[in-house]
């Protein structure tokens, strides 16, 4: 963060630079392009921040089997005070079921467990909240598995 206001503040005082001295309509074109500039930044840094959020989250053979699928998984974040993920899960088939989602380091050792009822009728597709206990380390974390209980 201290580098993306180090270099807003020389942009910034660049432009001002430039647009010294000159009439107004430079000094607008000035303003115009910092502000484009400025939002190319900010688009940039959320951008980053979203795919830093992504985790990886695979479903076990009976998930599949019973018609389960998933697209986007992200961490909870850091700002978050639970520590956790969000899938979002759509089942093609009504199912009742405790799910568990393990949580595995790079050695693929597990670190941690979440248990989750769900309950999902034909067709349904919502995002699940897997909740972690507050000791498990989420930078450790290189996999996600859930399966049923």
């Amino acid at each position: 963060m201290k580098k993306v206001f180090i270099y807003s503040t020389v942009l910034f005082g660049s432009f001002l630079l430039i647009g010294c001295g000159s009439e107004e309509s430079t000094t607008k074109r000035v303003g115009n392009k910092l502000g484009e500039t400025m939002t190319e930044l900010t688009q940039g840094i959320g951008e980053g921040i979203d795919n830093q959020m992504l985790v990886e989250v695979t479903f076990s053979e009976e998930m599949e089997s019973k018609g389960y699928t998933k697209t986007v998984a992200k961490s909870f974040g850091v700002g978050s005070s639970d520590k956790g993920y969000s899938v979002y899960v759509i089942a093609n088939e009504p199912d009742s079921s405790t799910l568990i989602s393990k949580a595995f380091d790079d050695a693929g050792l597990e670190i941690g467990r979440a248990i989750l009822d769900v309950n999902f009728k034909e067709d349904e597709a919502k995002y699940l909240n897997f909740i972690f206990n507050s000791e498990m380390d989420a930078q450790l974390v290189n996999l996600y598995t859930v399966e049923i209980k």
